[in-house]
């Protein structure tokens, strides 16, 4: 009979001590993440979507949008070229999230640009013209 009471009262108390780890006080403080720590120079939700314009052909204007979810707007400006200060190139063809980075084919200027989750060029390979046709 002790041992019943003895398991119980544990139970009880580890469902207890579980209500009261999981509950935080930073409930009032919506967005806690600081874009500027991964190298932004535009402030951005947490919560965001990226488009890819193609661009014209041999007009070096290929671009990526910046969509914000929770307030449903969109940042027009080429989020590429804000962040990096460079254009992106020409045709933009696919962009890809894998992990914490984006990747960014760009056809005809046959490169592949690794950017961080928020646009910033972290690293770029060109290819072989074979590779992406």
């Amino acid at each position: 009979m002790k041992l019943r009471s003895f398991l119980l009262s544990a139970t009880c108390a580890l469902a207890l001590s579980a209500g009261f780890t999981s509950c935080s006080d930073d409930d009032d403080k919506p967005n806690r993440w600081d874009p500027s720590k991964e190298g932004s120079k535009i402030e951005m939700a947490q919560s965001r979507a990226f488009i890819l314009n193609e661009g014209k052909m041999k007009n070096n204007n290929a671009g990526i949008t910046y969509l914000d979810w929770s307030v449903d707007t969109t940042y027009n400006s080429d989020l590429y070229f804000a962040q990096n200060g460079t254009r992106l190139g020409d045709v933009g063809q696919d962009i890809i999230s894998a992990g914490d980075y984006l990747y960014v084919v760009v056809s005809n200027s046959n490169v592949i640009n690794k950017l961080n989750s928020v646009g910033v060029k972290v690293a770029s390979t060109v290819v072989d013209n074979e590779v992406l046709s």
